[in-house]
């Protein structure tokens, strides 16, 4: 991008205020961040909107070193039951809404699915819905993987839901993206 994506500027705020404030719902708990050490700027931005922020001393070499580090401070924190789950929502998905938060929990509170995705015309999205029974699972992924080989590997633990909602699958990885979202955003 040349510039950090979290902190592009969108709907008045930046890509980052924008998914924390629709995280901001009843049913959420919490909104932790995963942030290298030396991310002045992503942190004080992640600050300002009341954020709990998580630095580990080493950074993550990736996203699934990322997701173990935010799941040990998440059980430590808050000890959470087998039956509760956790969103995953990677930085490169940051369009998630609070109509598309509603729906998916909805739909997650009506099943019995250890994990929850959302699927816009047979593409599989963001964000991701985790029971905490999985946790154990995700800590067993071979080190080569990432979390999609969880995915692909117990296929019987997965629901999709089928959704109207577009914004799940729609990355942020290019200036072409951005503009893209700029531009659809005033139409």
């Amino acid at each position: 991008m040349g510039r950090p994506k979290l902190l592009l500027p969108y709907q008045g705020t930046t890509i980052l205020g924008r998914l924390i404030h629709a995280l901001s719902a009843p049913q959420i708990a919490a909104c932790c961040v995963v942030i290298r050490s030396d991310d002045v700027a992503l942190r004080a931005e992640a600050e300002q909107h009341g954020t709990w922020l998580i630095q580990p001393a080493v950074d993550p070499p990736e996203m699934r070193t990322s997701v173990e580090i935010a799941l040990t401070e998440i059980e430590q924190r808050y000890h959470p039951l087998e039956s509760e789950g956790w969103l995953l929502i990677p930085a490169d998905h940051p369009l998630l809404s609070r109509p598309v938060l509603e729906e998916m929990l909805t739909v997650w509170n009506q099943s019995q699915a250890d994990i929850l995705v959302p699927t816009y015309h047979g593409q599989r999205g963001h964000p991701t819905l985790f029971r905490w029974s999985m946790v154990s699972a995700i800590r067993a992924i071979p080190p080569e993987h990432g979390l999609n080989w969880l995915l692909k590997h117990q296929p019987d633990r997965v629901v999709e839901w089928p959704c109207d909602h577009a914004e799940v699958t729609l990355d942020l990885d290019t200036p072409e993206d951005y503009a893209r979202l700029l531009r659809d955003e005033n139409l």
